[in-house]
């Protein structure tokens, strides 16, 4: 040994030295597993997010939600609901408060598919 003459120092070093790298790597791997299984990414209130967009005024009922990510980072949405509303403009400004809440919770992309409200 250079510095301390302790034979057990290297075989202890090299071993805790591999298990960070595996607790390293066991992470990394259930990050990539959610991602590529389209799981809803761990940062996203998924019950919230859906209670507060079905509070919105003008939607009667969520149909679809789904979240998901393809980098960990950039989170995306897509929702289909029903609505009473009629007109153009009244749609348009529910999208709008619908994609500010949807920023809110961090989905910086999302697709709003609207549907008439059946009778």
């Amino acid at each position: 040994m250079l510095f301390i003459d302790i034979p057990l120092l290297d075989p202890i070093l090299s071993v805790c030295i591999s298990l960070y790298i595996l607790y390293n790597v066991v992470h990394n791997l259930i990050v990539a597993f959610r991602i590529v299984l389209e799981g809803v990414p761990s940062d996203v209130d998924y019950n919230a997010l859906k209670a507060e967009a079905a509070a919105l005024p003008g939607i009667d009922n969520i149909e679809a939600l789904r979240v998901w990510s393809l980098d960990n980072e950039l989170h995306s949405a897509e929702i289909v609901l029903t609505t009473p509303l009629t007109t153009w403009d009244e749609v348009e400004t529910l999208k709008t408060s619908l994609r500010t809440l949807l920023t809110h919770h961090g989905i910086s992309q999302c697709v709003i598919e609207v549907q008439k409200h059946r009778s």
